[in-house]
Parts: C-alpha cells; sequence; structure tokens
C-alpha cells in the first residue's frame, strides 16, 4: 500500500446530510424525498442541479433556482439556502483519531489525497483541518474544480496518475456506500467508514495496516 485516499465529510468532520434529516423531520416529509429532490440520486453522476454544481458546471444560485423548481413539482418550497442554515446546527465532529494516525502515515512516507465532492461556494472546507491541507495531502482532488465527482470512476484515475501510484497500491475511504463500490470497480481496496466513533475509525486504521 503506498496511498490512501479519502473523503472529507463524513471521514474528517460530521456529514450535513444529518442536517437535511432535521429538515425532512420538520417539514413532515420522507427523508428520501428531500434527499432526492435536493441531491438527485446520489449514487449516480447524472443532470441533476446539484450533481451540475459539484462538477462546478452551474453556481450555487442556479443550482437553488433548479431545486425549487423541482420541489414545487411535489408541492413544496425547497430553499437549499435555509437547509444550508441548519449545517451548523449539526456537530462538527472533528475526527481527532483519523487525523492523529494521517499525520503518522504522512511520516512513514505513504501519499495521501482527498476526493471530495464539494462546490466552488463552500471552499471554506479547507480550513476544518487543523494544518494547512496542501502541506498533508499530495493530490487534492474536488469535483467542482475538476469537472468530476464521485461516483465517476475518472475522479480515481485522476486521482491515481497524480499520485504516480498503481489503483492495487493504493485505498480509499468514504461514508457513502456507492462511492466506496465505484472505487472497487476502478481497482482501489476501499473502506466504508459507517461513524465516526473512535472504535469504527479504530477498525479502519486497522484495516490499512493489513493491506
Amino acid at each position: 500500500m503506498k496511498a490512501i485516499l479519502f473523503d472529507f465529510g463524513g471521514v474528517f468532520v460530521s456529514s450535513p446530510f444529518a442536517a437535511v434529516d432535521d429538515v425532512a423531520n420538520e417539514l413532515k416529509i420522507p427523508k428520501e424525498l428531500l434527499h432526492n429532490i435536493i441531491f438527485g440520486q446520489y449514487h449516480e453522476d447524472n443532470a441533476h442541479p446539484w450533481h451540475q454544481l459539484e462538477r462546478g458546471e452551474i453556481s450555487l444560485e442556479q443550482c437553488r433556482e433548479a431545486i425549487l423548481s423541482l420541489g414545487r413539482l411535489q408541492n413544496l418550497d425547497i430553499d437549499i439556502y435555509q437547509v444550508f442554515a441548519r449545517f451548523a446546527d449539526i456537530e462538527r465532529q472533528n475526527n481527532d483519531v483519523l487525523i492523529t494516525q494521517l499525520l503518522q502515515w504522512k511520516q512513514a512516507g505513504i501519499k495521501l489525497a482527498i476526493v471530495t465532492n464539494n462546490i466552488k461556494e463552500f471552499d471554506h472546507w479547507r480550513d476544518m483541518f487543523p494544518f494547512a491541507v496542501h502541506e498533508v495531502f499530495d493530490v487534492i482532488a474536488d469535483s467542482c474544480q475538476l469537472g468530476l465527482r464521485k461516483p465517476n470512476q475518472a475522479i480515481f484515475e485522476y486521482t491515481l496518475k497524480r499520485l504516480g501510484v498503481d489503483a492495487c497500491d493504493a485505498i480509499f475511504v468514504d461514508d457513502y456506500r456507492s462511492n466506496v463500490e465505484a472505487a472497487e470497480k476502478a481497482g482501489i481496496a476501499a473502506f466504508c467508514l459507517t461513524a465516526m466513533d473512535e472504535v469504527t475509525v479504530q477498525s479502519f486504521i486497522d484495516w490499512v495496516a493489513v493491506h
């Protein structure tokens, strides 16, 4: 194992999807319905406004208007700006155990990369690390900058090429099952981090040790 590829949200900090679940509960609508309106079929990579936003093809405001229209088809007023306001309400749990281990992997000479679906207007995610990301991660594959988003296997191929390693020499961790499956289809051993508690994170660290 020569390189480790990491998702960001749900791996290093808590996932914002929990805030969307809270809004669904308040609106008394199924969580799946709200997720589909805002994020589309997230396990796919298609023409949904959110997918376009994560690929950097449209602005956040354009995405907002498109999702408002999608919501109205369901007789719902879904303003993503109001949903985003709830992101601050969820616990921004930092994965201190993983960050400590990350720096040890770096010191050991293992190449590190971030492979994240993100949007241009949320570039402040880089400031949520206790270090300068460009000094620790050898590659940052940000979907909105590349025009590629998970689960498109091309984003993994791009990252591996930049790292200079083969798929069989890399591993990937993500909290979203379809992204894990996409990495595996690209030939990368992958781990689905289902929670950020110490026991689950340690199980991932132990899994890395045997690869």
